[in-house]
């Protein structure tokens, strides 16, 4: 499993999209991945998806829903990076 988005190895945006792996967390039940973005970066919309594997088919695009936005099919989630 890993998620997919819009950024470089340097977490810049990139219209060809970086993969990251997932793990599971021991903490709770859920996968995270660790992706890096820096300070010039903070406010910036970047689109993400998650890609799963499953025997016989690698790759599957996991996000189901469509933008709200009647012209388009892509299946992706947005968010905008923020200070910590």
């Amino acid at each position: 499993m890993s998620v997919s988005g819009s950024w470089d190895e340097q977490g810049r945006p990139s219209n060809d999209w970086t993969s990251v792996p997932m793990r599971h967390s021991h903490d709770e039940d859920v996968f995270v991945a660790r992706v890096f973005f820096p300070d010039g970066e903070i406010g910036t919309n970047f689109r993400w998806g998650i890609e799963l594997d499953r025997p016989g088919m690698p790759d599957i695009w996991a996000v189901a829903a469509e933008l709200d936005d009647e012209s388009s099919s892509r299946r992706e989630c947005s968010f905008e990076p923020g200070r910590t």
